[in-house]
Order: C-alpha cells, then structure tokens, then sequence
C-alpha cells in the first residue's frame, strides 16, 4: 500500500529558531504543536568542543490523529554565529496510512532512514512524501538482554503510562535504543503502539513520552527521576513507581518473548487490532490458522476473549476458539443460559462434544441438560458409535466408570437398551486403555446385572463381562438370566472366551473356585460343563490343565 507523509523542516532562522519549509497538508496549530516539539540541546562542555559525533535524535509522538515522525541534528552555528543551532526534520502520517505499517513507529523510521528521506540542510522545495509501506520488519539485531519478569514489569508500567504519567528512561546507545524500541512495540498491542511515544535522545527537554533515552555517558545528566530506570548495557531495571506495575497481558507478551519470533507476536496482536474492530473479518482470519496459532491467541487474550463471548452471546467466537478453551472456562461462558441456548440450536459438531466433554468432567454432571438435548445426545451417541467401529476414542479427559453411577438412573428409567447397549460397548473400549480400580469393578457388575440384552448382543456382552469378572474376582450374577437364552454356537463362543482367559495364566485355583461360583447360580450346571468339555477337546493340549481340574472337581462330586 502505498501512504503518504506530509513534511516539516524546523531550525534557526535569521533571529531565532522558526519553520523553514513545510507541506500544505498541515494546519496553523499542527505547525506551533510541531515547533514546540522539535528540540534538541547539546552538554555546553560539548559545544564548546565540537567533536561531530554528535547524538541523533529520533521522536514518535501524536497530534490530534496524526502521527509524527521527526530526526533532530545538532547543526553546530546559526547564521549570527551563535553556537546551538540544529535541524529538525518531521515527517507526519495520517492513521489510516500508519495501519498499513502495523502502527509500528520503528520501522517506519527505519525505513526513512534507509531511503534517505530525513534532510540535513534546508531544500528548495517542500512536497508530501510518498513511500510504499513495507509492513512488519524484523531486524537482523539480537533481543534486548533483559528477562521474563524485568520485560513484563517494563511493559506493565509503559502500557499504563497515561494513569501514571511516568516515563521510562533508558540508557543505551542509538543502535542499541532502536533494538530495544522495536522489541518494546513488537510487544505492544496495536491500540498501544499508537499513544506510546519516544525520544531517543532525551537530554535537556525530553518530550513528554512514555520512553525516552540518554546516551551511556556521565556527561548527560538527568534531573528527573523517572518512573523506570532502563540500562540496556546491563539488562537492569530499577522501578521508581510507588506499586511494582504488573499486568496479566504484559506477563503473557513477556512469555512469548522469551521463546516466539517477534514476527508471530506482531501476526499475534494484529489478529487483536482486527477482533476488537471486526469479528466478521477477524474470524476468517482466525479460522485459517492452524491450532498452534490458534492455542497462542487464545491464551494471549482469553480474559478478552470470554468477555466479548459473555457479553455479546457470540456463539461463532466461541466455536472459533472451542477447541482451545478449559472445561473451567466453558463454565464460565455458560454461567449465561441464554448463549448455551444459541450453541445448543447451533448444532455445531466440534462444539457440541467439548460441550458434552464439560458436562461430563463435572464431578456431579448436569445430565438433565445432556440428555434433555437432542443435538449433544445425537452427537456423543454419534462418537460411540465410531469409537466402536473404528476403535476412536473421543473422550479422552473423562472417567468413563464416575460417569456410569451418574448415568444408571437414566438408563434405568429410560428402560432403552439400545442406549444400554451403546454405554456397555463404551465403557468395554475405555477399560481396555485404564487400569479399573475396585470400585469401577463392582459398579460395571452392578450396571450389567441390571441389563437385559437380547439375543444379537448378548455373546459380547456376556464375553466382555467374563473379562471384567475374572479380573476384579467379582460374580458373575447375570449368568442367572443370560446363559440359558444362548444358542448352542453362543453358548461355545462364551465358554472359549472364559478358558482363554484363565490358561493366560493357568491359574488352577482360581479356574476352580470361578466354576464353583458359577455352577451354584446357573440352573443348567451341568450343561455349562458339557460346554467346557467339548471346548478343551477341541483345544486339545491348550486347555489340558483345564481338563484336569474338571476332572479333579467330579472326583470330589462322587466323594460327596
């Protein structure tokens, strides 16, 4: 994009110091404002033994909505004679023209200085610059050697400047001061960068900026303190303020200082500029991010984030970000009922199931808004049914087992076994990756001795309880109604998953004392042993052991 500078040259005239040449752009009182900024003074010790290596001066500030970009030089002589002359050469920016360089003042001086646009002597002619705005720059310069906590109390006490009114004063030379002052706006929020001005070179009247900065030598003296003493050399701060300044966005900027390019921070806060002006546009930027970038915005500005969410029921806001948010701030947003309301007629899959994951990893589960909801019902059954099929497990964060004593009522009452039946088959796929404590155990007994399933699911629904019960030594009472509504083939299939579980680790004592228990509540005992019979013969020497212990039980049958 291409933006434009309005002009303005100030130094010593015939009698005194007075504009010399300037764009028509400009009013009356923008050029006495001008004027009144554009200062520069030099130690007497150094005008009386000029050395040309003189300080520059570099300032960014605003009048009304306009931004000033000017460079001060010591000029040695006026044209009387008298020592004390400089060149103040300003370069003024609409707001509009400044957006198109990411309100970032040190590029955009940068880029003046590198084409050559500040003057050192007066021209014959004065017209708006034109210059191709070059957007976010990053140098090819190191980071300022300061810390996490130093960068975030800096940054604190800079943000909330205009409560305070005291500046930052850094000791640094140009280079150095440029290197900082650039990581300084990188890390400012846009809305920032527009108020927070500077004065590279300080000395006798600093302009009244957040931050201003003096070369390292003793020769140039300050008799102001400030609010903060910055030396770039040492990576010190010293805080003058009467409270230690701390912000939570000014902690969060200091933290993805110390590990992100600056370029993404600057990518970072731009997404920023454009939430608080449009959401419509912003969220087709925010959706093409990837979710790093995404997981990055949202920890940046989550308290901005949840109160636009809470204050204006945005349900796309909230879907955009849905992925990154905790159950604790899903609480949070849907302390309002009118914007669970909105999601829920949204029927939006993605945030449909962090719903259903927030309700379910509350410890007591709001289970009448779960299951008075077609839409989340649909979606978590939808889940199960893939996680079935495709062994996908979606709800990783929530203790399958806790949300089955929450659930046996309403499954009960609702008296689907359907709904049983996909519940059954859920919690079998959870427990096959955690450990079950014993009260998990008892609680998966007392759920299937309570279901009444039908022929088609019943092998596995009697195959994976065997699991269960081998495991956690606990009763196989729904062998009572099950085993004896099997067909012969079904009947088979169980049996061979009982002694594959036990010659796992052939285990005598506990095979015998599991058939015990069981003939005593199975009416068709001896059936089942048939069954276990017929299986070891077609095992052959896989389930000899188990042979002999069958043979071991009928001896101490024909001793009773």
């Amino acid at each position: 994009m291409t933006t434009q500078f309005e002009q303005h040259i100030y130094t010593s005239g015939e009698r005194e110091f007075t504009t010399v040449a300037v764009t028509k752009g400009l009013t009356e009182g923008q050029i006495i404002e001008l004027e009144q900024n554009s200062l520069y003074f030099l130690p007497e010790t150094m005008m009386a033994k000029p050395t040309g290596n003189n300080p520059v001066k570099y300032v960014f500030y605003r009048i009304d909505d306009l931004f000033v970009f000017g460079r001060g030089i010591y000029a040695g002589k006026d044209s009387m004679g008298r020592d004390g002359n400089y060149f103040f050469h300003n370069f003024i920016m609409t707001r509009d023209d400044f957006k198109a360089w990411d309100y970032h003042p040190v590029n955009v001086i940068r880029s003046l200085i590198a084409s050559g646009c500040f003057l050192s002597s007066q021209p014959a002619s004065l017209t708006p610059l034109t210059m191709e705005a070059r957007g976010f720059d990053t140098p090819n310069s190191s980071k300022p050697a300061i810390d996490e906590t130093q960068m975030s109390i800096l940054l604190a006490a800079l943000f909330a400047f205009p409560k305070h009114g005291k500046p930052v004063m850094a000791r640094a030379g140009e280079n150095d001061i440029f290197n900082a002052l650039h990581t300084i706006y990188t890390l400012s929020p846009f809305s920032i960068r527009q108020s927070l001005g500077f004065d590279t070179y300080g000395y006798g009247a600093a302009l009244p900026v957040a931050i201003f900065s003096l070369p390292p030598d003793d020769l140039f003296t300050l008799h102001t303190v400030p609010g903060i003493e910055w030396n770039l050399a040492s990576g010190s701060i010293k805080v003058n303020l009467q409270t230690s300044p701390r912000a939570e966005l000014a902690d969060n900027l200091s933290r993805l200082f110390m590990k992100d390019s600056p370029s993404l921070i600057n990518g970072l806060l731009g997404m920023f500029d454009i939430f608080t002006r449009d959401t419509s546009a912003f969220l087709q930027q925010i959706n093409r991010q990837n979710p790093e970038v995404r997981q990055k915005f949202y920890d940046l500005f989550k308290k901005e984030i949840l109160s636009y969410i809470l204050n204006h029921n945005d349900v796309e806001i909230l879907s955009a970000f849905s992925g990154t948010m905790s159950f604790n701030s899903f609480a949070q947003v849907f302390s309002s009922g009118q914007i669970l309301a909105q999601v829920l007629a949204k029927n939006d899959t993605a945030l449909n199931r962090q719903i259903i994951k927030w309700i379910l990893s509350a410890k007591n589960p709001d289970l009448d808004l779960l299951f008075a909801s077609a839409s989340l019902l649909e979606r978590m059954f939808a889940d199960i049914d893939e996680l079935i099929m495709n062994k996908k497990f979606t709800y990783q964060e929530v203790r399958i087992p806790v949300l089955f004593l929450h659930f046996l009522d309403f499954i009960r009452n609702r008296n689907d076994e359907q709904l049983e039946w996909k519940f059954a088959m859920y919690f079998f796929e959870w427990q096959k990756q955690h450990r079950l404590e014993k009260k998990e155990l008892k609680l998966a007994a007392s759920l299937f001795s309570k279901l009444h399933a039908k022929k088609l699911p019943q092998i596995e629904f009697m195959s994976k309880f065997f699991t269960l019960a081998y495991k956690g030594k606990i009763k196989p009472d729904w062998f009572k109604t099950g085993f004896s509504e099997l067909e012969d083939n079904q009947k088979s299939h169980v049996i061979h998953t009982v002694l594959s579980l036990f010659n796992k680790k052939k285990n005598e004592k506990a095979f015998a004392s599991f058939l015990k228990k069981t003939l005593k509540i199975i009416p068709e005992g001896e059936e089942f042993i048939a069954h276990i019979q017929t299986a070891c013969e077609q095992g052959r020497s896989r389930f000899e052991w188990i042979t002999e212990v069958l043979r071991d039980m009928e001896k101490d049958k024909e001793k009773k």
